[in-house]
């Protein structure tokens, strides 16, 4: 039993010097600029949320958020992360989204659906307009809808002009 006890202390001793030794990639953030904006769907300040844009160290821009729908009195909660943004031109982006929706209004069992986030607009001086459309794949969701968004720059820059 002693033998065992040393063993296994032994393994354990030596999984924790292997996994908690100084990582190799450096501590803080691996983005050079960030722009955090609240976005306003379908002219409804009710549905309002906070978007973030982040700009990598090679150049590529992505953003994380939420999009916010209204299902009669239930909103419909679209969180996504790191989609990647392209620029049409310089003031001009798009970018899809993607992830797993939540809507309480559904009966349990069919509150919730993945979906895909299509959104383009114009993204200058601090404000932006623009256009969206979404898709749902839970037969129990309505198949798709779409809809326009203002948005203003709260914080941050060197990314939108």
């Amino acid at each position: 039993m002693k033998k065992i006890l040393i063993l296994f202390l032994s393994l354990f001793i030596t999984f924790i010097l292997f996994n908690c030794s100084k990582d190799n990639n450096p501590s803080g953030p691996t983005y050079i600029a960030s722009e955090v904006w609240s976005f306003i769907y379908n002219n409804d300040s009710s549905l309002k949320y906070f978007n973030n844009f982040k700009k990598n160290t090679d150049g590529s821009v992505v953003i994380a958020g939420t999009w916010i729908l209204k299902k009669d009195t239930s909103k419909v909660i679209c969180p996504f992360f790191d989609a990647p943004v392209t620029f049409i031109n310089d003031s001009t982006l798009q970018f899809i989204g993607n992830g797993n929706a939540f809507c309480n209004g559904f009966p349990p069992g069919q509150q919730n659906s993945t979906f895909n986030l299509s959104v383009e607009g114009v993204f200058k001086n601090g404000i932006a307009t623009g256009n969206w459309s979404i898709t749902f794949t839970s037969p129990y969701w309505p198949p798709s809808a779409l809809g326009t968004f203002s948005a203003s720059r709260t914080n941050g820059s060197g990314i939108t002009p």
